[in-house]
């Protein structure tokens, strides 16, 4: 593999010279959190950046929120100032290519509030929402839909709010339905918070539920929901749900139950072209199935529905009988190393290839003291050293248009151990990939695919190795070219940021975004790979 040295040259030289690298810095950076720092995407190719922070007081009672947006070459396009009382505290931000939607929470209302605006900095619709219960407001503080939740590049950063194409947003918060009991409320709000199209669905009075989005569409959102009949998770129903973004109702529910195997997503996705969900997943005798023990199941299953519920395509491919011929696994879906693999995104090329990209992980047993060696998969009193499980390679799976596995190829890198929070360690083993997808702890980060579909591109941002005292994280990338051939690539990023992050840049490129906590900074710039 190729190793590069950091690009430190700057845009802003009055000379015009040509340089390595695109760049720019921003002063009098109070607070800023992964998820307030985002890509602008049309048709597939990246336009540009925005990042929103908070400033420090402008009054005694107020505060100052910049959102900047850059364009696709790292030049300032739009900067605008939100001013804010002093008790309010940023949540989230998102983007969903029209507009961007901010959460924030007032510590003195105890209540929060959505505010819209368009990519040129108007305000669009402001929102003051009800003051929850104690309970409700102490559940959703404390659980993963939380704002403690990070995440990076794909999995990026809303941990209760999605993007619905480029006309709304879909907001996910958890809420209590009796003694003992939660459940999940979804509600969608148009660009400009009006009522016209706001809709809300709650889950019954006194029944435990969780749900799990998979995925977002302008049209469609995809939901595992699991309702239970006690905490412990026992007894449980339930399976995928795929909603209405227009009106909330349900177009497909089906409990995924077929030829007597259970199947449990990992990954899921509407197709707009040909009106169809194409699930993987793991799968299981439906007898035996239960959702806190759901971790790799008998093998793979390849499933296709079309919005009838009715199946287009399905393949169940068994560890031993499939994926061994190609992978050092037995027939309980466990790799040589004592790994399972998590899927994190499927993507299809022009030829009707569909390629399933994972990361290999191993649970691990509770132990005490010590801190994550993983860059900025800490953040604040929020993680504490407990459960540490083990991330491994990179794994592509390739499909062909019948779902039947073709071959799977394994790409090393860096093994790097993450910490989980505090009392996770005891979670089942079906949860952890969940989980560590929530709290952005896997290295993968984004794929990207060429306009014409016909090359891919997989990044994951690797953990820090200690030299010389300084952070040294590792940016590396998978490339198949338009022949079918792997190549890769790494950048050392040696840095003495507080955070860094990567976000998916113009072709060539990867945008580096790193926060100087102790100089209020940001800088963020292109670092070109070689692909």
């Amino acid at each position: 593999m190729n190793t590069k040295k950091t690009v430190l040259f700057c845009l802003l030289s009055l000379f015009g010279l040509l340089t390595l690298a695109q760049s720019i810095s921003f002063s009098d950076v109070f607070k800023l959190e992964y998820r307030n720092a985002g890509y602008i995407q049309e048709n597939d190719q990246i336009k540009g950046y925005y990042i929103f922070y908070q400033m420090d007081k402008v009054a005694k009672k107020t505060f100052a929120y910049r959102l900047q947006i850059l364009d696709e070459h790292m030049k300032e396009a739009v900067s605008t100032i939100i001013n804010r009382p002093k008790s309010y505290s940023l949540v989230e931000a998102t983007f969903n290519g029209r507009a961007f939607l901010f959460l924030f929470f007032d510590q003195k209302k105890q209540a929060f509030e959505l505010a819209t605006f368009d990519k040129q900095g108007q305000e669009l619709g402001v929102k003051q929402l009800e003051a929850r219960n104690p309970k409700d407001r102490a559940l959703f503080w404390s659980t993963k839909y939380g704002p403690q939740v990070t995440q990076q590049g794909d999995e990026m950063g809303n941990p209760t709010i999605y993007p619905v194409g480029n006309h709304g947003f879909l907001r996910m918060f958890p809420m209590y339905t009796g003694a003992l009991k939660f459940g999940v409320t979804l509600e969608y709000y148009p660009n400009d918070l009006s009522e016209s199209t706001f809709w809300s669905v709650k889950t019954p009075d006194k029944v435990y539920e969780t749900k799990e989005i998979l995925s977002v569409h302008g049209e469609y959102a995809t939901i595992f929901s699991s309702q239970y009949n006690t905490r412990d998770y026992s007894q449980s129903t339930g399976g995928i749900q795929v909603l209405d973004m227009r009106t909330g109702k349900k177009v497909l529910e089906s409990n995924l139950i077929f030829e007597k195997k259970g199947i449990k997503p990992q990954f899921c996705e509407y197709l707009p072209e040909s009106k169809e969900i194409l699930i993987l997943g793991n799968y299981f005798d439906a007898k035996a199935t239960n959702p806190t023990n759901l971790i790799n199941g008998q093998g793979f299953c390849g499933l296709k529905l079309d919005l009838t519920g009715s199946v287009v395509q399905k393949n169940f491919m068994g560890w031993k009988e499939n994926a061994s011929q190609f992978l050092d696994i037995n027939e309980k879906g466990k790799l040589k190393s004592g790994g399972s693999i998590s899927i994190h995104k499927i993507i299809q090329t022009s030829s009707g290839e569909l390629f399933a990209i994972g990361e290999e992980y191993i649970q691990a047993k509770a132990s005490s003291g010590g801190a994550s060696s993983g860059f900025g998969k800490i953040k604040g009193g929020a993680l504490s050293s407990q459960a540490s499980p083990e991330l491994g390679n990179m794994v592509i799976f390739k499909f062909a248009n019948d779902l039947t596995l073709e071959d799977v190829r394994m790409f090393e890198k860096q093994h790097s151990k993450v910490t989980m929070p505090i009392g996770f360690s005891l979670a089942p083993p079906g949860s952890i990939a969940i989980l560590m997808k929530a709290f952005g702890l896997f290295d993968y980060a984004y794929t990207q695919q060429s306009k014409d579909k016909k090359q891919f591109f997989v990044s994951y941002f690797s953990s820090i190795k200690e030299k010389d005292k300084k952070k040294e994280p590792i940016f590396g990338v998978i490339v198949r070219d338009e022949t079918g051939e792997f190549s890769t690539d790494q950048i050392h990023l040696t840095t003495e940021a507080s955070e860094m992050w990567v976000l998916p840049a113009k072709a060539g490129h990867v945008a580096i975004c790193e926060y100087f906590q102790k100089d209020k900074r940001i800088d963020v710039r292109l670092e070109p790979i070689n692909y």
